[in-house]
């Protein structure tokens, strides 16, 4: 229901010119680009849309809309006398009429709202005030920084802004504040008080609609030297906009006005119990229901018509829709009635019949996260109000994004530009800014190359494969190919033993040289994907596939040399992406969190008369020659071919197996190590020495903020763990196989809000139940062998043979810095030996 810039009446835009005198720290700027005009707001463009949604049915009332209604509305009328809807709503989606939500905002109806505010019921406004007087400073100090820039889109009341307004003053900071609004008298009645109280801050009035802020933020407020620039949209004014909406609109402030590093504070009504959404907006003291047909009112005055939409002929409908997580506003008529819109446009209304005027959108977390997703943020944190309700949430623009990158079926065909592109930021961000100047020369896993290594690894595995697909010459110099075709991988018990790798110099090259390699390598793949996107029927199958194949060992890599960098002392954060605010010492707040729930038992519930399981998938290179689309075609390794049924075990069939709804965490396996007088041999490798902290991306990190983590050990570990847990209990736990892993998470948890690609640089706490994808990959006691129909790949022959030692055991899912195309299919199989200790890898247990 928040105003928003969408919605305020440009009609009532006063004269610029007639300003009061302002203080000295306070001016206001005419941004506008034929706003006025232009914007759906005026009335010359308000009416022809009244008419349209009036006379057309195009706006659908949900089936699901038609469940809530006799339970929610109460209202009763002599029409109408159970306040149920018509019968013939709920049948199915029904097509009804609408009227734009901007008849709602007139002069009258911005008084209206701002009553609402002040209703008990009407819980976003307090809730966010709340959350401003009591964490102001922790979220002040986490975005905005000496000399920063502010830019509120819409002012309000600033009635809250100016709780984060007097966090930045005991901060004693220094910031320039800009709001913008689609009136000059809003902007000088609501900050000249604010430009008198704090003189320390630099206030700036912008007059115009979003589309007018966007690019002259990006022209005209530059970004602070040693600071960022931060967007605020507050009072859940997101709602009035349906999700896709919310999400272009936010991708295109992330594009056109954010520069990386920038921040967006937005806050975003949860998806509540349907009764407190119902009283917040369908007041015991009818203020909503005036602000809604008050919106009649103005109908009237914009099409120049009188006495046609009476009052007394419409009631007001409030809805929450918990299926599809949004508030419905509608007019219902009381009786049947002609309306005349004009003296060429009629409108015959049904008794009961309903007209759409307003939808506020509410969002769960999985719904913030998809929002983000597609309007290509990082999303470091968030702040509670403190019943639960509400939520402020930060939102930053990263040096890169992979979600959204990729095609909608991200798991076929050959990567585009854009995806390398975006895959070469990560590794640029990663191996450039996470190592101290001088340090790529560092070894933290002994098992492994120094960090320089994978620096020219990367290109030169890409290189060498283009060359011998198109038989062409080496990226110079190609004598690289002869040290960076392939790394090392030892066993852990016996490092002598090893498979086949590129021989490793006296002394590796130095690092400008290999990053001009790699720029030369990266030139070289440019040009080929611009020429397959042009004419992509000219890329043979072959081609196709090392293209494939290059992105996904870049994808790979990535990961290997994230868990190489944690265990460095000397580990960098990641430049332009904040740390979240709880995992800095300073807060005391979330210093000790309370443990999680116990992990529940559950079996699989498996459709009626299903004895088998498809796995796999059909993808031979023999066939590459042949390929007649290798943009839909699904690539894979080769331990992935062929697609084959196999028999779910009767432990499954008949629910002898139970599995965990979650992983085991850091808590519990710290519980275990300590019952265990902390064994050397048990102590995760991505906790500290002393066990007193986790080593992550942004250092380490005190354990007990990570308690509800999922705790990253080596197979062995977990093992160890689940004779542990089986005394504790009285249960026989185990570590489950991948044919349980693969049925659990086909048929109990389908993966779709994984933490993975990037979305957090850090795991984060369990749920109750949690999928297989996303935090850290998931430990099976599967050995990683030949099955039936392996082909070993020609094009990398060691790829899996040279692992099929007995020692490699099968991991599934994802970790937090998995990329899509990886994480994403779900017949993509990862290894490791079971006693290797510093992956991304936890587990759960199955009875």
């Amino acid at each position: 229901m928040t105003p928003s810039l969408s919605t305020i009446p440009a009609m009532s835009l006063p004269d610029t010119q007639k300003q009061q005198q302002q203080p000295a720290n306070l001016s206001i700027t005419d941004i506008r680009n034929n706003s006025a005009t232009l914007s759906l707001a005026a009335t010359s463009n308000l009416s022809p849309l009244i008419t349209a949604g009036l006379s057309q049915k195009n706006t659908i009332f949900p089936r699901s809309s038609a469940r809530f209604d006799v339970s929610q509305n109460s209202k009763t009328s002599p029409f109408h006398k159970n306040g149920s809807l018509p019968a013939s709503y709920g049948a199915s989606d029904e097509p009804i009429r609408s009227i734009p939500t901007l008849v709602l905002y007139d002069d009258a109806g911005l008084d209206i709202y701002d009553a609402i505010t002040y209703v008990e019921e009407y819980y976003l406004t307090n809730a966010e005030m709340q959350i401003f007087m009591d964490l102001g400073d922790e979220i002040m100090d986490s975005c905005v920084g000496d000399g920063g820039v502010l830019i509120e889109l819409g002012v309000g009341s600033m009635r809250k802004t100016k709780f984060l307004l007097d966090a930045i003053v005991r901060q004693g900071k220094s910031v320039t504040y800009y709001a913008l609004d689609l009136s000059a008298q809003s902007l000088s009645m609501a900050l000249s008080p604010l430009a008198s109280h704090y003189p320390t801050i630099q206030f700036v009035g912008l007059l115009g609609t979003y589309d007018d802020s966007l690019s002259y933020i990006q022209t005209n407020i530059p970004r602070p030297v040693n600071s960022t620039r931060t967007l605020l949209w507050l009072g859940s004014s997101i709602g009035n906009y349906s999700r896709a909406e919310a999400a272009e609109f936010l991708k295109r402030v992330q594009t056109i006005a954010m520069d990386t590093g920038d921040t967006f504070l937005c806050g975003i009504d949860r998806r509540n119990d349907a009764a407190i959404v119902k009283a917040a907006y369908d007041d015991p003291k009818g203020v909503t229901r005036d602000f809604i047909l008050n919106g009649l009112d103005h109908v009237e005055r914009i099409l120049g018509i009188q006495d046609t939409f009476k009052r007394d002929f419409f009631e007001y409908v409030s809805i929450y829709n918990d299926d599809l997580g949004r508030h419905e506003a509608y007019y219902r008529s009381l009786v049947q009635q002609t309306l005349v819109l004009s003296a060429t446009e009629t409108v015959v209304l049904e008794k009961g019949e309903l007209i759409n005027v307003e939808y506020s959108v509410k969002y769960s977390a999985q719904d913030v996260q998809r929002l983000v997703d597609g309007a290509g943020f990082y999303w470091p944190n968030r702040w509670t109000d403190a019943t639960g309700r509400y939520d402020v949430h930060l939102f930053q623009k990263g040096p890169f994004h992979l979600m959204g990158v990729s095609p909608e079926d991200s798991k076929k065909g050959v990567p585009t530009l854009a995806e390398f592109e975006e895959i070469f930021k990560v590794w640029d961000t990663i191996s450039l800014t996470m190592i101290p100047e001088g340090g790529h020369l560092e070894k933290p896993i002994s098992l492994r190359h120094p960090f320089i290594f994978y620096v020219g690894h990367l290109p030169g595995f890409m290189d060498i494969q283009l060359s011998r697909c198109l038989s062409e010459p080496f990226t110079t110099p190609a004598s690289f190919t002869e040290i960076f075709e392939r790394g090392i991988d030892p066993d852990v018990e016996d490092p002598s033993k090893c498979h086949k790798h590129s021989k490793v110099p006296d002394a590796w090259p130095e690092l400008p040289q290999i990053l001009e390699y790699a720029e030369r390598c990266k030139q070289r793949i440019r040009v080929i994907l611009t020429a397959h996107e042009q004419q992509p029927q000219k890329t043979g199958g072959a081609l196709a596939r090392v293209l494939w194949m290059s992105y996904e060992h870049y994808a790979m890599h990535l990961e290997t040399f994230l868990y190489m960098l944690v265990q460095s002392p000397n580990i960098q954060p990641p430049k332009g992406f904040l740390v979240p605010v709880h995992l800095l010492p300073s807060n005391k707040r979330t210093a000790n969190p309370e443990p999680a729930p116990p992990s529940h038992l559950k079996p699989i519930p498996l459709p009626p008369g299903t004895t088998h399981i498809s796995i796999g998938h059909n993808d031979s290179e023999s066939t590459d020659e042949t390929l007649t689309s290798v943009n839909t075609h699904e690539f894979g390794w080769d331990n992935e071919h062929p697609q084959r049924q196999a028999i779910i075990p009767e432990s499954i069939l008949h629910s002898k197996v139970l599995f965990q709804t979650r992983q085991v965490t850091v808590g519990e396996y710290r519980a275990f190590f300590m019952a265990s007088e902390e064994i050397e041999a048990l102590r995760p490798a991505s906790w500290s020495e002393d066990g007193k902290h986790v080593k992550t991306a942004f250092g380490s990190i005190e354990i007990l903020r990570c308690i509800n983590w999922p705790v990253f050990v080596s197979g062995t570990q977990a093992a160890a763990y689940s004779v542990y847990a089986s005394k504790q209990d009285g249960k026989h736990y185990r570590v489950p196989t991948e044919m349980e892993i693969t049925c659990y998470r086909h048929f109990l948890n389908k993966d779709v809000e994984g933490n993975y690609a990037f979305r957090s640089w850090v795991p984060r706490d369990v749920l109750p139940e949690t999928g297989v994808l996303g935090d850290g990959w998931e430990w099976t006691s599967t050995i990683m062998e030949r099955h039936a129909g392996y082909e070993q790949s020609k094009i990398y022959p060691g790829y899996s043979s040279d692992f099929f030692d007995g020692k490699h055991y099968v991991v599934l899912g994802g970790s937090w810095a998995t990329a899509p195309r990886l994480a994403e299919r779900f017949t993509f199989r990862n290894w490791y030996q079971n006693v290797y200790p510093f992956v991304f890898a936890g587990f759960r247990l199955v009875c």
